[in-house]
């Protein structure tokens, strides 16, 4: 039996065991790799922080339109540029995201 059938196999036991708490069986699947489906996890909401806010943003940037003037221009420019900012660590979160969350299917190191 090879590496991925006794995970496949784990994995399965784990729901078995785990069936009606979708929590646990998660967490079953990360058992003794809990620091990677945390950091996977942080990684999962920083990736998704642009869709989190781009309400909000976008309310903003309307609202500074509608004001006007000086104020207005700087309060549209500050929220595209947060905007823009969500979008350029959206990229590396997902990486990073999928790093972590891909390792579960990694032979855990002996400590």
């Amino acid at each position: 039996m090879d590496q991925y059938e006794k995970m496949e196999h784990r994995f399965i036991d784990c729901y078995r065991k785990y069936r009606n708490h979708s929590v646990m069986v998660l967490l079953g699947f990360y058992k003794g790799q809990y620091h990677k489906f945390l950091l996977s996890t942080f990684f999962f909401v920083i990736k998704h922080a642009p869709s989190l806010f781009a309400a909000l943003l976008t309310a903003n940037v309307i609202n500074g339109a509608m004001a006007g003037g000086e104020e207005g221009k700087r309060q549209i420019i500050l929220n595209v540029t947060i905007w823009i900012g969500l979008l350029a660590v959206h990229l590396p979160a997902n990486w990073l995201h999928n790093k972590y969350k891909i390792r579960l299917y990694e032979k855990p190191r002996p400590v």
